[in-house]
């Protein structure tokens, strides 16, 4: 992932190897979403943007669930840290189900930032993002309806 996203803004630069599984990236200046952070204007725009700039590179992120891989730059704009479960559409054969996979995971994807945009910022949120979170995928309802009992 990290190399199919060399130069993108929001993606910290790949260092290297450590080892034969993991990497170091660059330091990103700037700390993970959390709960009372104040969050700029067009900061879910632009990440929507990574998101929708992932997937037509093949990729998908799935973990926007996790505010805390997502991070606010003091620069103000978002960057995407740990792609350790990320999907990459191009390691799949055949190549239908690897398009077809990354099509499910780039939904999932929008989901969960929307779900972070009304955390964070639910005044920005319009009538098309609360008819996606309002349709949950198949995956949603099913992680819902096997964690609701555990939790």
């Amino acid at each position: 992932a990290y190399h199919k996203l060399a130069y993108v803004h929001n993606i910290p630069a790949l260092l290297g190897m450590v080892g034969d599984t993991g990497i170091a990236h660059a330091y990103v200046d700037g700390e993970p979403l959390h709960k009372g952070m104040v969050v700029p204007d067009a900061f879910f725009d632009e990440l929507l943007g990574v998101i929708e700039l992932l997937r037509s590179r093949g990729l998908a992120y799935v973990d926007t669930n996790k505010p805390q891989n997502i991070l606010l730059g003091t620069d103000g704009r978002p960057h995407l840290i740990d792609f350790q479960i990320s999907f990459d559409a191009s390691a799949w054969w055949p190549a239908w189900l690897g398009r077809r996979l990354l099509g499910v995971f780039h939904r999932a994807d929008v989901y969960h930032v929307l779900k972070n945009k009304r955390r964070f910022r639910p005044d920005q949120l319009t009538d098309a993002d609360r008819g996606i979170l309002d349709r949950r995928g198949f995956f949603v309802r099913l992680h819902r309806t096997l964690t609701k009992p555990y939790f």
